[in-house]
């Protein structure tokens, strides 16, 4: 997942592991092993080949190459003003960091999926950040940036055996361009996925999408 400047965490990402990692490695500590059954083993390594090509997308993510790809682009080309956003947290672990709240990294997100590109570069002095709707089966609880420099953290507290879904909305002016984001919140203790599976499984269209006033209201009774 993407983030928007520096001093923001990752969304969580894992790898499932598969049982033929095991089975490869085997191969090549057998001394009576030919190279060709090696090879044979490794291209029939589905999992081998997904991990090789994440190493290899994640090491051009950040190349030069990688940036003429996706260009930047500024707030005010972003071609939507009201985006739903993925939120997850663990009801096990109430006061713990997975429960972080991402609204604006949801801008980013969106960005990066639906254009193709990159926000520039942003600071903290950079944008305002206000929820106009609360949790109605918890709390959003702020914490305060350690510099100048850092970004503010905010984290989403459940009630007291709260295991459901849950929704925010926020207003958010990004370099003088105002957004607004829904944050869906559902409850997922699966670390060992990807956050963009974990989302689709639980019924939500993407990480951040693009939606519309009208049609947020209307599937709001059936969300919560």
């Amino acid at each position: 997942m993407c983030r928007i400047g520096q001093g923001i965490p990752p969304y969580r990402v894992a790898i499932k592991t598969s049982q033929h990692i095991e089975s490869a490695t085997s191969v090549s500590n057998n001394s009576q092993a030919s190279n060709s059954e090696l090879v044979t083993s490794l291209k029939e390594d589905d999992m081998l080949k997904t991990l090789s090509a994440a190493a290899l997308a994640f090491m051009f993510s950040g190349s030069a190459e990688a940036a003429k790809q996706r260009p930047y682009i500024e707030p005010a080309k972003v071609n939507a003003r009201t985006i739903g956003s993925c939120e997850l947290y663990d009801p096990e672990m109430r006061d713990w960091h997975p429960n972080t709240l991402n609204p604006l990294s949801a801008i980013d997100d969106y960005v990066a999926s639906y254009q193709k590109a990159f926000l520039k570069e942003l600071k903290p002095d950079d944008y305002s950040l206000k929820y106009v709707e609360q949790p109605k089966n918890g709390i959003i609880r702020s914490e305060e940036p350690l510099t100048q420099d850092s970004w503010p953290l905010d984290y989403y507290v459940p009630l007291n055996g709260f295991k459901g879904n849950d929704r925010y909305v926020a207003e958010l002016t990004v370099k003088g361009v105002k957004f607004k984001v829904v944050g869906y919140i559902r409850p997922s203790a699966d670390i060992m996925s990807g956050y963009s599976v974990v989302c689709h499984r639980l019924g939500l269209p993407s990480t951040a999408w693009k939606i519309a006033d009208a049609a947020d209201k209307t599937k709001r009774r059936n969300e919560l």
